[in-house]
Order: C-alpha cells, then structure tokens, then sequence
C-alpha cells in the first residue's frame, strides 16, 4: 500500500480518546460497526490478505475521523512564519555551518604547522 502519512497527513486527537471514557465508548462502537460491515461485504471477502488490511485501517481512520477528530499540527518551538526572521535564521544555520567546516579543516592542517624538533 502507498506510505500512510501521505494519505493521512493530520495526526488523530489521541488524548481524547485515551482521557474520555466516552470518547473511548464511541470509538469502540463505530469501529466495531465498521469492521463489521467491512467484513461481510463482497470486496472483504475475494481480497487478498493486502487489500484487507487496507480496507480495515480505512476503518481505523474513518472512527478516528468521526469520534476523535484531529489534533493541531505541532510546530517546532521557535517556529516563526515572519520572512525576515526565517531568512536571518537560515543564513545564521549558514554561518555556522561554514564556520564549523572551516575549524575541522584547520584542526586537520594544524598538526603539519607544528615545527619539528
């Protein structure tokens, strides 16, 4: 099957459903319901072992989609959608990068500066 995150890319509100006992309730039920369903339909039954496991996840995020919803996608601690930061950033992560290439090359080569005695 083709990679899960690119079909679903929103992470499910998980801590509903593991903090409400009747998030948990409703969840159950409706995916007891779909599998079910799943299960006795015509399809579920000539496919391979694959394709019914595809057809049980589209299950999974279907309760998922109905009972729990999504959470907010996470940003990174100094996540900042301002242009003029993201580029002073970037050319700092620059900098730096290039400055740290510059002392590995020169802590290399300082070895042959030593005089010999």
């Amino acid at each position: 099957s083709s990679g899960i995150n690119a079909e679903w890319p929103l992470r499910p509100g998980t801590n509903s459903l593991v903090c409400s006992s009747d998030t948990q309730v409703s969840y159950r039920n409706y995916l007891d319901v779909a599998i079910n369903n799943t299960k006795m339909s015509d399809q579920f039954t000539i496919a391979d072992t694959a394709q019914r496991f595809d057809m049980l996840f589209e299950n999974v995020k279907c309760a998922a989609e109905s009972t729990v919803g999504y959470s907010d996608p996470v940003r990174k601690r100094h996540h900042s959608s301002d242009s003029a930061i993201v580029e002073m950033s970037t050319e700092r992560k620059r900098l730096l990068q290039l400055l740290n290439t510059k002392k590995e090359k020169s802590t290399d080569c300082d070895s042959a500066l030593i005089p010999l005695l």
